[in-house]
């Protein structure tokens, strides 16, 4: 499933998601509309679809995404090992 937010005609962001593993596969949000609230609409759409704990992957080196997804309920998990670097298992747990 895939989300595309939009704002005056122009596509700002997108998430896409592996609905039947819970696995939110990407969120991004362009540079010029990052802290407005697009992520995080966008991350809630996400959450919604989840039907038990939600993952994602996230590169150790992006900070912010990190603090991102953890200021919206993510939890570190585990560390691997990717050709793009080392990342983080994140996992969003239903209430």
């Amino acid at each position: 499933m895939i989300w595309v937010a939009v704002q005056n005609g122009h596509r700002v962001g997108f998430a896409s998601v592996w609905t039947n593993d819970n696995f939110l596969h990407n969120l991004f949000v362009d540079p010029q509309y990052q802290s407005l609230g697009v992520g995080r609409l966008l991350l809630e759409q996400v959450q919604k679809t989840f039907t038990s704990t939600g993952a994602l992957k996230c590169l150790v080196r992006n900070e912010r995404a990190i603090a991102f997804y953890q200021r919206h309920g993510w939890h570190i998990e585990a560390t691997g090992d990717s050709p793009e670097g080392e990342y983080y298992l994140m996992h969003y747990r239903l209430r």
